[in-house]
């Protein structure tokens, strides 16, 4: 259980990388609060959510694993379900994906951030 600590902390990694990027850009495009649900739904979809990750096929894998929920989830089940330590190649690219995504997320809501006021 205590494998679980640093998977936790990259998923709060990852989801501040999408919060700051979507409320840059809620503000500029209103829909996007609109839009959301709809795009949450299908994110589900292409997270190995209700499916295991074993069953994308391995052409996919690569392109698939970008999407560092993918990783996060599969190590999850990985850790609480299989009782078995998550795969390295999952988790290694979520933590890469996240790094490069985090920094960049903030440099782009400090950029938005200063026209903010003037848009509400």
């Amino acid at each position: 259980m205590w494998n679980l600590i640093p998977i936790v902390a990259l998923l709060s990694a990852w989801m501040l990388a999408v919060s700051l990027v979507l409320s840059a850009v809620q503000v500029r495009f209103r829909d996007i609060g609109v839009a959301l649900p709809v795009l949450v739904q299908l994110w589900m979809f292409v997270s190995p959510v209700i499916y295991p990750l074993k069953v994308v096929p391995a052409a996919w894998r690569s392109v698939y694993l970008l999407n560092p929920i993918a990783g996060i989830i599969s190590s999850f089940r990985d850790i609480l379900l299989q009782h078995t330590q998550p795969n390295p190649e999952p988790l290694g690219m979520a933590l890469l994906v996240t790094a490069v995504t985090l920094p960049a997320a903030y440099l782009f809501f400090k950029r938005a951030e200063a026209t903010m006021a003037d848009v509400i």
